[in-house]
């Protein structure tokens, strides 16, 4: 943390998903978010926080060109 800074408290909805993403290259990553999206040319991982309204928050982009297949939830 920066010094000076307030750390932020976030309440998510619920449990998050385990989601595998192989990788082009033959490596996998492990994520842990609640729901993905396509958004242009990059797969975002979100989770949902409480508040009014409930909103995201974004917690990997990772390039379209990068991404074989995605498997989980």
């Amino acid at each position: 943390m920066t010094e000076g800074t307030t750390p932020i408290e976030i309440r998510l909805t619920g449990e998050l998903g385990t989601w595998e993403v192989q990788l082009v290259g033959g490596g996998n990553m492990h994520l842990k978010a609640h729901s993905y999206t396509r958004q242009q040319d990059a797969y975002v991982f979100v989770a949902l926080a409480e508040g009014s309204p409930r909103y995201e928050v974004e917690l990997a982009r990772i390039p379209v060109t990068l991404v074989q297949r995605i498997r989980g939830g």
